[in-house]
C-alpha cells in the first residue's frame, strides 16, 4: 500500500512522463540504511514496444529538477527511474498488451501453461492468449503468475 508521499509524488510526476509519452506506473520510497531509495518505475502508455533509453535520460533528468526544486522527501536519498522489465507480473490488461505477440507463461485452476497474448480487454478485463492452436478468452482475475517467457 502506497503511503501519502508516494501516492502526492506519483500525482506531481505523472504529468512529467506525459511529456515524454511515458506512463509514471510506480513510486516507491525505499529505505536503504541511513538514506532511501525513491525508485520511479516507467512504462509505455500502452501497446508493445520497449521504452526508448533516451526518453528514459531526458525524463529522469527532469524528475531530478522537480525534486530539487520541491523538496518532497526529507532526508537523503537517491532516486532511480527504472522500467518495469521484462520479468514483471502481467496483472493488467495494459500489461498483456504490452507483450502482446509474446509467449508467457502463467497458472489457470491450478496448471502451469504457456501461451501467446494475442490481445487485452479493458472494458472485459480479459486476456486472448493462444494456446497450442486455439485462440482462448480467459477473464485476467483467473491468470495467475504471468510473465513473459523470456527466450535465451
Amino acid at each position: 500500500m502506497a503511503d501519502q508521499r508516494e501516492t502526492d509524488l506519483l500525482r506531481h510526476l505523472t504529468p512529467l512522463g506525459q511529456a515524454h509519452e511515458l506512463l509514471i506506473e510506480d513510486v516507491k520510497v525505499v529505505p536503504a540504511g541511513k538514506k532511501s531509495v525513491l525508485r520511479v518505475t516507467v512504462d509505455l502508455p500502452d501497446g508493445p514496444g520497449s521504452v526508448d533509453s533516451e526518453k528514459l535520460t531526458e525524463l529522469s533528468r527532469e524528475i531530478s529538477r522537480y525534486l530539487d526544486e520541491h523538496d518532497p522527501l526529507p532526508g537523503t536519498y537517491t532516486l532511480e527511474v527504472t522500467t518495469a522489465g521484462a520479468t514483471r507480473t502481467l496483472s493488467t490488461p495494459r500489461h498483456f498488451r504490452r507483450t502482446e505477440g509474446h509467449e508467457i507463461e502463467f497458472v489457470h485452476d491450478g496448471t502451469k501453461l504457456l501461451g501467446r497474448v494475442i490481445d487485452a480487454s479493458d472494458e472485459d478485463q480479459t486476456v486472448t492468449l493462444r494456446i497450442d492452436e486455439d485462440d482462448v478468452v480467459l477473464p485476467i482475475e483467473q491468470v495467475r503468475k504471468a510473465r513473459i517467457r523470456l527466450a535465451l
